[in-house]
Parts: structure tokens; C-alpha cells; sequence
């Protein structure tokens, strides 16, 4: 049985934008992840030079939203925008086989859920008052292949007889 941590960070481009035409208005959303990490343990069982494994832990990121609306056929209102810091949890699994002693490969999936985002928004336009507000949800799959050097050590376990 093995026991690990990991943590990874790298930066985002997924980005996602929604719109809606209703009989009085129109709004149009984007949603992006500018940057996301997490902080894991890893629990598995090695066999010969591979380990298969199961992990989970904390996730986080930068998610952006900006939501428009405005009334059918008319000028759009301007763009409210919004950057927040998220956290969540992760999980996955993933298969780590050892090369040499010093390099190992892998391969994982995570799915990570960063939580939900409220915006809400108004704008006065000819003395009227327009809100509206969305619901964004920043979650998805993660596939990483990776390759791993080790300084010093084994990549393959170590048995201990008694």
C-alpha cells in the first residue's frame, strides 16, 4: 500500500458562454478558469514497477464571469464583470509506472467542482430599472499524462522482511 501528497498548479484558458432570447429581454454570460490547483493525497497499491491509485483533496482557482443583458432589438446594457477566488474538492485516479528508478510515467482523471458563482446585476435605462442575475456552476474533468523524475530514492517499492 502506498500513501503520497501532491499538489499542482498551472494556469487555464476554458472558457464557456451561455445566452438566452426571451420574449422581453436577452442576456449572454461567459464564464472562464484563468488558473487552477490542487492539494491531494494519493492512496494506492503498487504492484512490480506500477501503482494504481485513487486521490482527492483540495481544489482551487480563479473563475471570471461577466453577464449582458438587454431588452430585444435594443442596446445592450455593458458588461458586469466579476473575478473570484474559488475553492472545492477534487478527486480522481490514476496508473503510475516506473521506467527506471529514477523515471516514471502516468496517466490521471481528476473531476473537481469549484462550487456555484451568484451575479447579480442592475442598470437604469429611460428611468426604468432592469436586474437580472445568473448562476454559474465551475466544475469539469481533468485528463493529465505525465512524465517523472525522482532524485534520489527507488521508484519501485522498498519490501522490508522481518
Amino acid at each position: 500500500m502506498v500513501l503520497g501528497v501532491e499538489a499542482d498548479f498551472g494556469l487555464s484558458t476554458a472558457k464557456r458562454t451561455d445566452t438566452d432570447d426571451v420574449t422581453n429581454y436577452a442576456w449572454r454570460q461567459r464564464t472562464g478558469l484563468n488558473n487552477f490547483g490542487t492539494a491531494r493525497l494519493r492512496f494506492g497499491y503498487a504492484f512490480d514497477r506500477a501503482l494504481v491509485y485513487a486521490t482527492g483533496g483540495l481544489a482551487f482557482g480563479s473563475v471570471t464571469e461577466a453577464i449582458q443583458a438587454r431588452n430585444n432589438g435594443g442596446t445592450p446594457y455593458s458588461w458586469s464583470r466579476g473575478s473570484n477566488m474559488k475553492t472545492g474538492f477534487t478527486v480522481g485516479a490514476g496508473l503510475e509506472y516506473a521506467l527506471t528508478n529514477n523515471w516514471s510515467i502516468k496517466a490521471e482523471g481528476l473531476y473537481y467542482d469549484l462550487g456555484k458563482i451568484n451575479h447579480q446585476s442592475s442598470t437604469t435605462n429611460n428611468s426604468y430599472t432592469y436586474g437580472w442575475g445568473a448562476r454559474s456552476r465551475s466544475s469539469g474533468v481533468v485528463g493529465r499524462l505525465g512524465l517523472n523524475y525522482r532524485f534520489g530514492g527507488t521508484a519501485a517499492p522498498v519490501v522490508a522482511k522481518y
